[in-house]
């Protein structure tokens, strides 16, 4: 029920009450977290791409004409 104002017997209680943790605010941060993480690894994977590029161009390298193939070892 909505008051305008309180009763006296509203008054007199202690106002000790443990105060709620915002739900939403758990929410928000939940959100922050998974936009963090989730640009972190799209920025995080580019070294590991370009050092997987070399590795392989590397490996597939096309022998020379007349040439033994290269051994990988």
């Amino acid at each position: 029920m909505i008051v305008r104002q309180p009763s006296d017997l509203v008054n007199a209680l202690p106002d000790d009450r443990p105060r709620m943790i915002d739900p939403q605010g758990w929410t928000m941060a939940a959100l922050a977290l998974c936009i963090a993480a989730f640009l972190l690894g799209s920025v995080a994977v580019i070294p590991f791409m370009s050092l997987s590029r070399e590795t392989v161009s590397l490996d597939c390298r096309t022998p020379a004409i007349g040439s033994l193939p290269i051994p990988v070892e």
